[in-house]
C-alpha cells in the first residue's frame, strides 16, 4: 500500500513538473514551438513546382512567426494544467502576442521586402500556380480555357436549369474584339434569351437575391456563431460543462475574430470607423490601435491574465464604442455601415454594433470587479 502512494506521488510529481523538471518541462515546450515553427516555414513550399523554385520568402517567414506565436498561445492555454509557473505562463502568452502582432504586422507592411527580395519571393509563389495549372485533374478541355468566374456562371446556369452554349475565344485578339464590339471590361457575358445580362455578378443578381448594395447581418453572425461554438468546445473540454465562464469565453473569442477582420484590411477599417467613432473623428491614430486593442484584449481575456490591463482597455474602447454608435445610430438618425467586421462590409451600423460594445463593456466590468473583490 505503502509503495503504491509512493508510486502516485512521484506521478503527480512528474505531471506537474516542480524544480529542474518543470524548468525542462518549459524547455521542451519552448522547443516544440520552435521546431513546429520552422517545420510550418519549410511545409509552405511543399506545392511549388520544381526544387529548383524555391527561394527564400521573407513573407512566408514573417507568416511561420505569426502562425507559431498563435500556436504557443493555444498550446498553451490547452496545457496550463501541466505548467504550473504562472510568471513563465504570462511571459510566454505576452511573447507569443508579441511575435503574432510583429508577424502580422511585417506581412501586412511588407517593410522589409526591397528589390531583390520580392523578386527572389515571386519565383516559388507564381510556381504554385504552375503547379495547380499543370497537375489538376480536368477532364473537359474547355475547363481549361475558363476563367474562375466562367466556370462561377456555368455552375449557377447549370444549377438554375438553363441549357448552356459556349462561345470559347481562341485567340485574344478575338478577346479584344468582343469587348470592343460590346463595350464590356471582361469576360464571360451571358446572353439569355436574346438578351444579354451582363458578367458573372449582373448574372447573379438576376438570378438569385444577391444585391452588393443590400444590408446584411450575415457575417457578423457566422462569427459570432464560430465564437459561440468555440466557447462551447473549451468549456466543454475544460470544464465539463457549460458555466458562466462560457458567455466570458464567447465575449473573448468574438473579440479576437472581430479584431482580426479589422486587421485583415486595416486601411478599409479606418476608412468607415473614421465616419462615427468620436475618438478616432478627434485623433486617427486611435482608428489604427483600436483593433490592435480589441484582439489583445480578447487573447488576454481568453486566457484570463492581466486583467489589470486587458480589462480597463476593453472598457475603454468598448464604452467609447458604444457611445459613438448611440450617438450615430439614435441620435443623429444616420444610415452607416458598421466597421466591426472589417472595411467595405455590408453590416448596418446599429443594434449589434452597440450589443457587441456593451458586451465588451460587461465582461471588462465583470473582471474587474472579481479582480478588487
Amino acid at each position: 500500500m505503502a509503495h503504491q502512494d509512493d508510486t502516485t506521488m512521484v506521478s503527480k510529481d512528474k505531471h506537474h513538473g516542480s524544480g529542474n523538471g518543470e524548468g525542462s518541462g518549459y524547455g521542451r515546450f519552448f522547443a516544440m514551438i520552435g521546431t513546429s515553427t520552422v517545420a510550418m516555414f519549410g511545409l509552405m513550399y511543399l506545392n511549388t513546382y520544381a526544387l529548383d523554385h524555391i527561394f527564400f520568402s521573407q513573407t512566408r517567414m514573417w507568416m511561420a512567426l505569426y502562425m507559431g506565436g498563435m500556436m504557443a498561445v493555444v498550446m498553451l492555454a490547452f496545457m496550463l494544467g501541466m505548467y504550473s509557473n504562472r510568471k513563465m505562463n504570462i511571459a510566454i502568452f505576452a511573447g507569443a502576442a508579441i511575435a503574432f502582432a510583429a508577424g502580422v504586422y511585417l506581412v501586412r507592411s511588407q517593410d522589409t521586402v526591397g528589390d531583390i527580395a520580392w523578386m527572389k519571393a515571386m519565383i516559388p509563389h507564381h510556381s504554385i500556380a504552375i503547379l495547380t495549372s499543370e497537375r489538376a485533374n480536368l477532364s473537359d478541355p474547355r475547363v481549361r480555357e475558363l476563367c474562375p468566374a466562367g466556370q462561377k456562371t456555368r455552375w449557377l446556369l447549370k444549377r438554375k436549369g438553363f441549357e448552356i452554349d459556349d462561345r470559347l475565344f481562341r485567340e485574344r485578339p478575338e478577346v479584344d474584339a468582343f469587348k470592343k464590339e460590346f463595350d464590356v471590361p471582361t469576360t464571360p457575358q451571358v446572353w439569355i434569351e436574346g438578351k444579354r445580362v451582363g458578367g458573372y455578378d449582373a448574372l447573379r443578381q438576376k438570378l438569385t437575391d444577391y444585391d452588393p448594395d443590400t444590408t446584411t447581418y450575415k457575417p457578423v453572425l457566422y462569427l459570432f456563431a464560430v465564437a459561440a461554438a468555440t466557447a462551447l468546445a473549451l468549456s466543454i473540454g475544460f470544464l465539463g460543462a457549460i458555466t458562466w465562464q462560457t458567455l466570458g469565453w464567447f465575449i473573448s473569442v468574438s473579440m479576437i475574430l472581430l479584431g482580426m477582420q479589422k486587421l485583415r484590411d486595416i486601411e478599409s477599417f479606418t476608412t468607415m470607423f473614421l465616419n462615427y467613432d468620436l475618438l478616432a473623428r478627434k485623433w486617427v491614430p486611435y482608428a489604427y490601435v483600436y483593433p490592435w486593442v480589441e484582439t489583445g484584449a480578447g487573447i488576454l481575456m481568453t486566457g484570463m491574465l492581466l486583467t489589470p490591463l486587458a480589462a480597463p482597455a476593453a472598457l475603454f474602447v468598448a464604452t467609447i464604442g458604444a457611445i459613438s454608435v448611440f450617438k450615430a445610430v439614435y441620435i443623429d438618425k444616420r444610415e452607416l455601415k458598421c466597421a466591426c467586421v472589417g472595411g467595405n462590409s455590408n453590416v448596418p451600423l446599429g443594434f449589434v454594433s452597440l450589443s457587441e460594445n456593451l458586451m465588451m463593456m460587461g465582461m471588462a466590468i465583470v473582471m474587474l470587479v472579481l479582480m478588487i473583490v
